[in-house]
């Protein structure tokens, strides 16, 4: 599965990241959560349906399986409890430059591998703001903050 490995950037960022927020950092807060999904983000696939003799079944494809279950891994690492009221969702990801995915897409994917870690469930999500980028480190860089303090900041 491509991104499977933490690349050495993202360690940096998320070691840098929870230095300055234990020192103290006026821009980390507590109720944001911040975090790196190294690797190509991968879109969020349509179910499929298989036939196994007689009996027809609904599935999700592998890739995005793997993908949504990497996002949850990474997120379980700096996600004490989720949140239970509403929240933003403030995202970047970053391709190579040629063909690049639909962004909605590698948004759904990502709101469904929080769910369950960052909050209970992707219904409390009441903004997401997103954009696509180009770097040579495939990333997503995620922000997930409670919707109230989202409209004053």
């Amino acid at each position: 599965m491509p991104g499977r490995m933490q690349c050495q950037w993202c360690i940096d960022y998320h070691s840098k990241y929870r230095q300055r927020w234990l020192e103290g950092g006026e821009e980390m807060s507590e109720e944001r959560i911040r975090l790196v999904i190294p690797g190509r983000p991968v879109p969020k696939q349509r179910p499929r349906l298989g036939i196994r003799g007689r009996s027809a079944y609904v599935y999700t494809p592998a890739e995005t399986v793997a993908y949504e279950q990497m996002v949850r891994a990474v997120a379980m690492t700096v996600c004490r409890a989720p949140y239970a009221g509403p929240v933003e969702l403030r995202l970047t990801v970053y391709f190579r430059k040629g063909r690049t995915p639909d962004l909605t897409n590698v948004v759904k994917a990502i709101e469904d591998g929080l769910t369950g870690v960052a909050y209970i469930d992707d219904a409390q999500v009441k903004r997401v703001v997103a954009e696509m980028d180009n770097d040579e480190f495939e990333r997503a860089e995620v922000e997930v903050a409670p919707f109230e303090e989202a409209q004053t900041a």
